[in-house]
């Protein structure tokens, strides 16, 4: 005949593991979504995911020159600082689930990209993609 307190002990270690495999799974789904949670459990996802979709890159390039458009920019130097010109991205352009030297650190004004931008300065003076690079 069992004791008491083996089957409080029991219980208590199912309920710890139990607790312990929640917060792992919690853990994993809030730091990759839970799509990603369940494809990362299942082994579904692709090791390499730090790339960007192209038409992604093209949209998130058109809402960098929007807020630079709308920003007070008091010189050339703010202009080239502004996340337009600075934001670069990695696009596996090949779809080989890599990315490679030539798809690494591409900008907003650049192929296969290519989104212009163009702003008004305090000043009144124009500045466009070609004065991201000073």
């Amino acid at each position: 005949m069992k004791s008491k307190k083996a089957v409080v002990g029991i219980w208590w270690i199912v309920t710890a593991v139990i607790a312990v495999v929640v917060l792992v799974l919690l853990l994993v789904f809030l730091s990759t979504g839970v799509g990603g949670g369940i494809a990362q459990l299942l082994g579904l996802k692709e090791q390499v995911t730090a790339g960007t979709d192209l038409t992604m890159a093209q949209s998130t390039c058109t809402n960098l020159c929007t807020q630079a458009r709308v920003a007070t920019l008091r010189d050339e130097d703010q202009w080239a600082a502004t996340q337009y010109c600075v934001r670069s991205f990695n696009i596996d352009l090949n779809n080989d689930g890599t990315i490679d030297s030539d798809e690494q650190n591409i900008h907003c004004d650049e192929s296969p990209i290519n989104v212009p931008c163009d702003a008004t300065l305090e000043d009144g003076s124009a500045v466009n993609e070609i004065n991201c690079t000073l």
